[in-house]
């Protein structure tokens, strides 16, 4: 039996990408901010008649009313985003799918607002890099998964991403690994599963709309659908379709069993509980928040306490390093991805 290897990305990997190409194009730190979501709110363009101003009271009435803008700093987007998507954490566990019209609901119709608004944002990010640069090659983390790729002792690997960007599969495909995407889109000859529980602006559903009938559903919480109904798209992002397949920071993909994003979950920690004592899982820039943690936990705790458990993490939450520190007694913390270079497998 071969080695297996597990990955788990959160925002830090995009930040850690974005940081290597503004070495070739330093425009790029002033056109990807993925450390303050509300950044670029002003620039990015409504679907309908791409004009600039998404994120305003015109477009986003109740996203504004709760304090969202572009000139926030990251911490205080941090606070809006925490109690719009609490509310909308606490309300799921109502099963119902209706948003009432009683007061004090601006919070819910401001998640579904902020769900229209990350995919957009995301795709809009995607756009600022046209063509991932040859000297990608060169980047840490690129590296570290063509050493994977070309090791004949690694015989899995499971590339769990948080993230709702497309950089980790345009980068796969450039370095020339290919991949499989577990109930999405199967390559059997593929050593390398990804997982994206959080959803992805590549997920789109099998039914399209007519652009020109875009609108924020504020009637429905939460739209659901089985997995057999996404296909998975890299072009035509902007297609409208009838579910967004985007789950917010601190957004609990668990809250309902019956969900894409449940199927995904349940898919991916069950790879994950086939590790033996010796493989290796590599976290990289994942968030702890309160409100999320019950995900992450159940994630942890399905993997083989013997396991090599590597945090690559700059500025770690204390947190979540105590708590791996606590779940598994090979850890060992990273605090640059050019250590990855380094680490043996």
């Amino acid at each position: 039996m071969g080695k297996k290897v597990g990955i788990i990305i959160g925002n830090g990997f995009t930040i850690d990408l974005v940081k290597f190409l503004s070495k070739h194009d330093a425009s790029l730190k002033n056109k990807i901010n993925v450390a303050n979501l509300f950044a670029d709110g002003s620039v990015l363009r409504w679907p309908l008649d791409n004009r600039p101003g998404f994120l305003s009271y015109k477009h986003c009435p109740n996203l504004w009313t709760a304090g969202a803008r572009s000139y926030l700093s990251s911490g205080e987007t941090l606070e809006i985003l925490e109690r719009v998507v609490t509310c909308a954490n606490v309300y799921s566990l109502k099963k119902t799918e209706t948003i009432t019209d009683k007061t004090g609901n601006g919070f819910l119709q401001a998640y579904k607002e902020l769900v229209s608004y990350l995919k957009y944002l995301f795709i809009h990010y995607n756009s600022q890099i046209p063509e991932i640069p040859p000297e990608i090659s060169d980047w840490s983390w690129a590296k570290f998964l063509t050493q994977l790729h070309n090791d004949p002792e690694v015989e899995e690997v499971v590339l769990i991403s948080y993230n709702y960007d497309i950089w980790i599969e345009r980068i796969l495909e450039l370095i020339g690994i290919p991949f499989s995407i577990p109930m999405l889109s199967h390559n059997d000859q593929a050593k390398f599963h990804l997982f994206k529980p959080h959803g992805s602006i590549s997920y789109l559903h099998k039914k399209s709309l007519p652009k020109d009938s875009f609108s924020i559903n504020y009637n429905s919480f939460f739209v659901d659908c089985p997995i057999s109904d996404i296909k998975v798209s890299y072009t035509d992002l902007h297609q409208h379709t009838p579910v967004n397949f985007i789950i917010p920071p601190a957004g609990e993909s668990g809250r309902s069993s019956s969900t894409w994003a449940q199927s995904i979950r349940n898919e991916c920690t069950s790879r994950i509980a086939n590790f033996k004592e010796g493989d290796i899982a590599v976290i990289c820039g994942l968030s702890y928040w309160h409100v999320d943690r019950a995900e992450v936990d159940t994630l942890l705790n399905s993997m083989n306490p013997g396991m090599d458990l590597v945090h690559l993490d700059p500025f770690p939450s204390k947190t979540l390093d105590a708590v791996l520190n606590s779940l598994f007694s090979h850890y060992t913390h990273l605090a640059s991805s050019e250590l990855l270079e380094e680490y043996p497998i």
